[in-house]
């Protein structure tokens, strides 16, 4: 399989393209500048993650290559209206990749540890934050609209923080299937994102 996708990352306001063919992918920038290139042959690790935050969604594919790990991610709306052409071309490509690296190669799913741990952190601060929110406007003997007022976001901070420390525990095993059966799982044929 070969093709060139071209999508915005997460994380990059510009345009990249991805080109496979030859037994290797190349990232480069939309000015033809090279960023990263991984030959599948050597693909001996793969990690797919598809993460939503409400209406957001990061879906990420990282290639490990001996020492070395070449990432790309989209992140977009998430809702059930929301059309995402670049999220479309990712999932082509890695339907792509999936078939050009060696059928049992291992594929994690989920984030990495260091991810989990930011936001296992990320969800303790923002509950510590709406606690220290709710209790301060309760010592400070604000009025009952007041009070609700500052309990709404505070419960929010709470809640969206609870929710983050119990889905990022950072010991938590996530699972491992293989290219073929992550390639099976996400269905259709790829298509060039030409």
């Amino acid at each position: 399989m070969s093709g060139i996708w071209r999508f915005r990352p997460a994380g990059r306001g510009d345009e990249i393209v991805l080109r496979l063919g030859e037994g290797r992918l190349a990232a480069e920038t939309a000015d033809g500048a090279a960023l990263w290139t991984v030959p599948l042959a050597e693909v001996d690790a793969m990690r797919f993650t598809d993460q939503r935050l409400g209406r957001n969604r990061r879906m990420g594919l990282a290639l490990t290559a001996g020492d070395a790990t070449c990432r790309v991610a989209v992140a977009g709306g998430a809702g059930p209206r929301v059309a995402d052409p670049d999220r479309a071309r990712f999932l082509d490509l890695t339907r792509a990749v999936l078939g050009g690296v060696a059928p049992e190669t291992p594929v994690r799913l989920g984030e990495d540890r260091r991810t989990r741990v930011a936001l296992l952190v990320t969800g303790g601060a923002a509950m510590l934050g709406g606690l220290a929110l709710g209790g301060g406007a309760v010592l400070a003997g604000l009025p009952g609209g007041q009070l609700f007022a500052l309990g709404v976001p505070a419960g929010l901070l709470v809640v969206s923080g609870a929710a983050l420390v119990v889905t990022h525990q950072p010991g938590a095993r996530r699972p491992v299937v293989t290219a073929a059966d992550l390639a099976a799982a996400l269905g259709d044929p790829p298509r060039s994102g030409e």
